[in-house]
């Protein structure tokens, strides 16, 4: 299944080497997730592409190029039956990424079609919001 847009792709390996600790950060970022993700599920892909970070539109080559993977990889899926999360990992500048916080949230969803790893990386913007920089989907 395919990763929606570049900094996905590089905040995972960023994050990965290295791990920090901030709770209330962590906290913040995954309760941003909720309703970005209740959009994705309802199908309101132009909508989560306005409400993501500045960085995700910069990234992802689209509008439509967005558009026309959000469908392609979530119809197969089917309906969604579960989602728990699983894991958050935080960290401040990791590299390949501008300056700044981020979190990885990290959810195992089952879906009529089966069940995948979620992953949605979100990025603390300058007024302290937290929005969505990268999504991606793995099967289990």
């Amino acid at each position: 299944m395919p990763c929606f847009g570049v900094p996905m792709v590089v905040l995972l390996l960023a994050l990965g080497a290295c791990q920090e600790s901030s709770p209330a950060a962590e906290q913040a970022a995954y309760a941003a997730t909720k309703p970005w993700l209740a959009m994705m599920d309802a199908g309101e892909y132009e909508r989560c592409w306005d409400a993501a970070a500045p960085w995700f539109r910069d990234n992802v080559p689209s509008l439509d190029h967005w558009l026309a993977t959000a469908r392609e990889t979530r119809k197969p899926l089917g309906t969604l039956r579960s989602r728990q999360l699983s894991k958050t990992t935080f960290k401040t500048n990791p590299w390949g990424a501008p300056s700044g916080e981020y979190t990885i949230v990290v959810y195992d969803a089952r879906w009529e079609g089966g069940d995948i790893l979620e992953t949605v990386s979100m990025q603390r913007q300058a007024d302290g919001s937290w929005n969505v920089v990268g999504y991606h989907v793995k099967e289990q």
